[in-house]
């Protein structure tokens, strides 16, 4: 037996979902790029693990090591939201979040760009969509020239 379609007030509420997550993943990007404490942790649960590369941590301990990284190593970055899949059951939701950054460097090459996936377990509590549980996976980073005078591209493999 088919299942039933889903109504349009489920349809609509779960668009409305989607969209709460998506606004928290924006204002994350939102509050890295502009150096903004509140705005970045807003994005997270308290007792979310971070896992940020060689970062792992709290969101607290994330906030400082990144604005730290960042404002040491950069003028200024934009951070750049792509492709999205979000599976959501209930209060839980399941996303991949493509991204890509372009920083203006303090020193050496004037820009670094790089790219690759937010994968995120976010919650709903109290009514708000946050951050729950977070693996930042880097694709890729700026183009290299090779002996050859060859473009070749930093990768990993994760």
């Amino acid at each position: 037996m088919a299942s039933a379609e889903p109504s349009l007030e489920q349809k609509v509420a779960e668009l409305w979902d989607r969209e709460q997550i998506r606004q928290c993943l924006v204002r994350y990007c939102r509050g890295v790029d502009r150096f903004d404490r509140a705005l970045i942790l807003s994005a997270f649960h308290p007792d979310c693990l971070d896992e940020h590369g060689k970062f792992v941590g709290t969101p607290e301990e994330f906030v400082e090591w990144a604005l730290g990284q960042h404002g040491a190593a950069h003028l200024s970055h934009q951070h750049c939201l792509l492709n999205q899949t979000v599976e959501i059951e209930g209060d839980t939701a399941h996303s991949e979040t493509y991204f890509m950054f372009v920083c203006m460097n303090r020193k050496g090459k004037p820009l670094t760009l790089g790219g690759g996936r937010y994968v995120d377990r976010l919650e709903k509590r109290e009514g708000a969509w946050r951050i729950a549980a977070r693996v930042t996976l880097r694709d890729w980073s700026m183009m290299v020239r090779t002996a050859l005078g060859i473009a070749s591209p930093k990768r990993s493999r994760n």
